[in-house]
């Protein structure tokens, strides 16, 4: 059995949605308001299971995973009780989240996966999980890369969950520690910018964005051994990342990470929209030794929450093929973009590949 933890919200949904075509009856969906879980499962015509399931008890994890297979945890979440039990008892565990704390606690559970046969799976989702496979696509098309840079660019229409907003205005506050071969730096989340531009699509205007702490930088430079790589993030407004680096600046961010704050912001989106849902994810690599060109390659979607839900679900379904792997893995050590871009046909994701030179523009 699949068990998706948070499988009725935002990305859950698309998840379990994905996942019920492949395999219909074998998709439990879970969460603390089984009401909600039910709903859903209507929705879906019933080929997924609703149950109750509060991650916050370990009582009651032997009776709920007694037959499960792969556990996902949808929400971004704290503590491993719930993947340590999962790869103690053999089950295999994906997670969704990007906060590099949580990730790194996963990983330290590595050894018990490899005793018990089973996998654990991070970076998974579009920042991080996609940019990792872009910045290894980077590497392939360019293996002298040294440096990758992660450009992540964001609509203002999407309306994003109550653990999202909280995670994406605790970031914005935050402080730290970005590590390289030569040397190791704190620094504050959205005061460093750098432009870049989006080659392949319309709008090619140089766009200012924000250094910002996703796992993904620090997650790649191990992986794909590399020397450095820094995420930058900014909205599809740049009016609008001026003004909330501006602020940030100032100290005036910090209101927003008040939770009646996030709620009123929630509210006013949905009833003012204020920009697309599209998303923009690229990488951009460069060696040293010839620090005038760079290769680039990039995405464009629209619909952050759904693409992150089929991401996820489509590293299920590989997961469940992989039955001679076991042990701590982010998503690039196991898979490819050529892999995923094989399975995305259907999509409206849009990629793109360039290498550039600074004397000539691009060849």
């Amino acid at each position: 059995m699949l068990y998706l933890v948070g499988g009725y919200g935002s990305v859950g949904r698309v998840v379990a949605e994905q996942l019920s075509v492949h395999f219909p009856g074998k998709v439990i969906i879970s969460g603390r308001n089984l009401r909600k879980a039910q709903d859903l499962a209507t929705e879906l015509g019933n080929t997924v299971i609703p149950t109750a399931f509060d991650i916050d008890a370990p009582h009651s994890f032997h009776s709920v995973l007694q037959h499960a297979r792969i556990v996902v945890m949808c929400v971004e979440t704290k503590g491993v009780e719930l993947p340590r039990y999962c790869v103690e008892h053999g089950i295999s565990y994906i997670d969704i989240t990007a906060s590099i704390d949580i990730i790194q606690s996963l990983h330290s559970l590595k050894q018990q996966a490899l005793d018990n046969h089973c996998m654990i799976i991070t970076s998974v989702g579009l920042a991080p999980g996609l940019t990792n496979l872009l910045a290894k696509h980077v590497l392939g098309l360019m293996p002298s890369v040294t440096n990758i840079d992660i450009f992540i660019q964001l609509g203002l229409g999407e309306i994003h969950g109550p653990a999202a907003m909280k995670w994406t205005f605790d970031t914005l506050n935050s402080t730290y520690q970005l590590k390289s071969r030569r040397q190791s730096v704190w620094v504050k989340s959205f005061t460093e910018k750098k432009t870049t531009s989006f080659p392949g699509l319309k709008d090619e205007k140089e766009r200012p964005l924000y250094n910002f702490n996703f796992s993904d930088q620090h997650v790649i430079s191990d992986t794909l051994n590399i020397e450095e790589a820094k995420t930058y993030f900014g909205f599809f407004s740049a009016f609008t990342t001026k003004l909330l680096a501006g602020s940030r600046k100032l100290g005036l961010t910090k209101i927003l990470g008040k939770e009646r704050i996030q709620t009123m912001l929630r509210a006013l989106l949905k009833v003012l929209p204020m920009g697309s849902k599209k998303f923009r994810l690229q990488a951009v690599g460069w060696s040293r030794d010839f620090p005038g060109t760079k290769q680039v390659v990039g995405v464009q979607g629209s619909n952050e929450g759904y693409s992150t839900g089929l991401f996820t679900a489509w590293v299920v379904r590989q997961a469940l093929l992989s039955t001679g792997t076991h042990g701590a893995f982010h998503v690039e050590q196991l898979y490819s973009l050529e892999d995923f871009m094989k399975d995305q046909s259907s999509t409206d994701h849009m990629f793109y590949f360039q290498r550039q030179n600074d004397n000539t523009g691009g060849v």
